[in-house]
């Protein structure tokens, strides 16, 4: 499965799953902006139909300056230039069976919208799944083959 990207307007990205066998295209996601339920956050982005995030990294092409705690101004080395961290990347992995769903809020739980229940997170007022390191997926995957051989 490969992925491609469909420009929809200025705000809005479809997710592409493309079968490299068929050629065949299922939309699996999408981007768009302003992000949040009711479209609040004007700076950020969101990303729906993916099925993990993982690995949590610097990102080695954006940097952003670093803040001072104190005075909420860049800080600067001893030369006067600004001091830069890096930003963060992450990857997201999408799955060619996912298909456009009901609406949210037609199920049981609240956080994932599922019935019955798929938060990784059991606890209060926390993010409903966890970001992952890819060694976590290769033994999801490891398990799950290990469950479709006994069957």
């Amino acid at each position: 499965m490969k992925l491609e990207f469909e420009f929809v307007d200025k705000e809005n990205i479809r997710i592409l799953a493309i079968d490299e066998k068929t050629t065949k295209k299922n939309i699996v996601g999408q981007i768009f902006t302003p992000s949040g339920s009711g479209n609040d956050s004007k700076n950020a982005i969101q990303v729906c139909g993916f099925s993990e995030a993982f690995d949590l990294w610097g990102c080695a092409i954006f940097m952003e300056p670093a803040i001072n705690d104190n005075d909420d101004r860049c800080l600067v080395d001893k030369n006067g230039k600004k001091i830069y961290q890096q930003a963060k990347d992450i990857q997201l992995l999408f799955s060619p069976e996912t298909k456009a769903g009901c609406e949210m809020y037609c199920c049981c739980c609240s956080k994932c919208y599922n019935d019955p229940c798929t938060c990784e997170v059991k606890v209060r007022f926390s993010n409903p799944y966890t970001v992952k390191r890819e060694q976590d997926l290769f033994i999801e995957k490891t398990k799950l083959e290990k469950k479709v051989e006994k069957i």
